[in-house]
């Protein structure tokens, strides 16, 4: 992957250094830096833990944000769910409003287990094979990346207080009347 980066695409913007690579397009798991030799077949990428999906490779090079990278991943896969099956559209929207939450600083780091709890039912319960490309790489970022997640909560959130639920909605207001005797 190195030689294709570096001499057939230029190399990374500002000459900053990779982070994670992200071989197969935006559903396959990324890898770490450290994995930058693995060859471009398909055998290699798997021994490495990704796979080679559409061949979209994508570079995420030091100082990108990470949760921002994974809440518009599950921005992305949520929007594109057909909303068939229970798992990805429901499973898909709950991610992405925890790493919303989480990146407006009101993240917990329980969080990032709920996360990953989320992931497999996605992965293992989808009608098609969408539901589990759609948690992959979310996945492989929690994986790779923790202590970022884990220092971005406790940066944007030091007491870690919880937020605020929301209070049931009241469909029918109380109007203070007794309500009528109905005849059966």
């Amino acid at each position: 992957m190195r030689q294709l980066i570096y001499d057939y695409a230029g190399g990374t913007i500002d000459d900053r250094p990779i982070k994670s690579i992200n071989p197969g397009g935006l559903s396959m798991p990324h890898l770490a830096a450290d994995k930058l030799d693995t060859p471009m077949d398909f055998e290699s990428i798997v021994a490495a833990g990704s796979s080679l999906g559409s061949c979209g490779i994508m570079v995420v090079c030091e100082g990108v944000n990470i949760v921002e990278l994974a809440r518009r991943t599950m921005s992305f896969y949520r929007e594109e769910s057909c909303g068939k099956c229970t798992p990805c559209r429901e499973g898909g929207g709950w991610i992405e409003k925890i790493l919303e939450r989480i990146e407006r600083g009101e993240g917990q780091l329980s969080d990032l287990d709920t996360i990953e709890r989320l992931t497999w039912p996605i992965e293992r319960q989808s009608f098609c094979p969408f539901g589990a490309a759609s948690v992959w790489g979310v996945r492989s970022l929690l994986k790779l990346f923790r202590g970022d997640f884990e220092a971005y909560i406790q940066q944007t959130n030091p007491n870690g207080k919880a937020p605020e639920l929301p209070v049931r909605p009241i469909y029918r207001p109380d109007t203070g009347d007794v309500a009528p005797k109905v005849r059966v």
